[in-house]
């Protein structure tokens, strides 16, 4: 799939004297990972909790193959925690050291001046370099656990290249704002959750700040230029930082503040909403969970990277501008008559591009999966949206109408969260193209005249 190696590598876990331990290695251990050795030790005791990891990357990744796995530059992370539980509440601390191959990495900050500033354009730029304390971060939270209540609140400070990861911990919901993994920020999170029968409220609240801002205006465009004055001095641009050439950067950790708000209805607790294998085991007749997220970007970002269509990555001169961004979401989970199980999301927002496009979009539609027995019906239809690939939301990419409907047959039952069965279908694609469209050719003879491409296709996937 996209002439690329399949993620691989080995998994050693420790039993008896050894458990707690375990230690993954590989060249790629997932999509867009560096050759990497990762060990951890993780043991409870009574109501203490405690864990060390380590990541080790052994070389650096030479290319990536879409935006959403281009490798990070080659690192080295060490963190340890602490968990410690006394009645209903858990308190939580961790500390982190990462990025220590990038002391003494040069990189530019810009400030607000209070005359021209650089090159007239309202910034001072400063030259500095990334030294030990950047490479340091923490994070503290408590959790109280008084049913039908659930309350969290949490805080983090990550250096400048104290980057981690995506945090992949579900606390209390699947509430799908956090603060980011990312180094450069500090972060405080809150939200609670409060359960009435098979009814659910969970408010919850982010705020989120790099300790360095992006180098760009809040319009998404490189503060400064080259330059070259009359009398011949030349003064370097601003460019954009990027993860292909500056110790850190500004993306996922970009200025915001959040609230979000979930609701939900599920009369089967045995069978938790919020489970990350919940597709598979829900059997509530019909559950719902509807989501309203409102994010405030004060301020642009640094410049995403991206995969040209000859295979090389790059970045980009620009970034989306300061936008604040909406989105509201459904997903029903339903049980029907004659075994049939249906899962919906519907879906209606606005978002803005990876790259450098300053155009907003208002996207809505609805996808989903109807299954009976060993036959799978998926479908989509979306409106104003960005196509499936990185690249189409990367290059802001977007068509008025796209749809998809597939009817497939297993020899098993349909996996709901893993899709790598032995299944044989068929598929039938269409969409509606305009000018914000690739492969789009407008006809002068019938101006205003929308494009089309559709494909039907036979298909069987193998899973040894």
């Amino acid at each position: 799939m996209y002439n690329a190696n399949t993620p691989s590598g080995v998994l050693f876990e420790g039993k008896k004297m050894f458990e707690g331990l375990k230690v993954a290695f590989g060249p790629e251990l997932y999509w867009g990972a560096n050759p990497t050795v990762i060990a951890k030790y993780y043991r409870t005791y009574d109501d203490i909790t405690f864990s060390v990891m380590h990541q080790e990357d052994i070389a650096q990744q030479s290319s990536g193959i879409a935006s959403s796995a281009i490798p990070q530059p080659q690192s080295r992370k060490s963190t340890v925690y602490l968990g410690y539980t006394l009645g209903k509440l858990t308190f939580d601390i961790g500390g982190i050291i990462a990025g220590t191959r990038r002391i003494d990495h040069p990189y530019q900050i810009a400030e607000k001046a209070s005359g021209p500033g650089y090159l007239g354009s309202g910034y001072d730029v400063i030259e500095d370099e990334i030294d030990f304390a950047d490479t340091l971060g923490m994070r503290a939270g408590v959790q109280l656990n008084m049913a039908p209540f659930y309350w969290h609140a949490s805080g983090g400070y990550r250096g400048l290249v104290s980057d981690a990861g995506v945090d992949q911990t579900m606390t209390i919901t699947a509430w799908s704002l956090k603060e980011s993994g990312q180094g450069n920020h500090w972060a405080l999170n809150t939200g609670a959750a409060y359960y009435l029968g098979n009814f659910m409220a969970g408010p919850n609240f982010l705020a989120q700040k790099p300790l360095e801002d992006p180098l760009s205006t809040d319009s998404g465009e490189a503060i400064a230029g080259d330059f070259i004055d009359d009398d011949g001095t030349y003064y370097p641009a601003v460019p954009l930082r990027n993860q292909l050439e500056d110790p850190f950067w500004v993306r996922s950790n970009r200025e915001t503040y959040g609230f979000e708000m979930l609701l939900a209805f599920d009369p089967t607790p045995a069978t938790p909403l919020w489970a990350w294998d919940n597709l598979d085991r829900e059997d509530a007749d019909f559950s719902a969970a509807l989501n309203f997220v409102y994010r405030i970007h004060p301020t642009s970002q640094d410049a995403g990277v991206a995969v040209s269509e000859e295979g090389y990555t790059f970045a980009f001169s620009g970034a989306a501008p300061a936008k604040n961004l909406w989105d509201v979401s459904l997903r029903t989970i339903s049980h029907l008559p004659y075994r049939l199980r249906h899962v919906n999301w519907i879906f209606v927002g606005e978002g803005q591009a990876n790259g450098d496009g300053t155009r907003p979009i208002a996207r809505w539609g609805t996808y989903g999966k109807l299954t009976r027995d060993a036959v799978a019906f998926d479908y989509h239809l979306k409106f104003d949206d960005w196509g499936p690939y990185d690249y189409h939301r990367d290059f802001n990419l977007t068509f008025p109408m796209q749809s998809m409907m597939d009817l497939s047959y297993s020899f098993t039952a349909p996996e709901w969260f893993a899709t790598t069965y032995t299944r044989f279908g068929l598929r039938g694609t269409y969409r509606i193209l305009d000018d914000f469209s690739n492969r789009y050719l407008a006809d002068p003879t019938r101006p205003g005249r929308e494009g089309t491409e559709w494909e039907i296709r036979t298909y069987v996937h193998f899973a040894l």
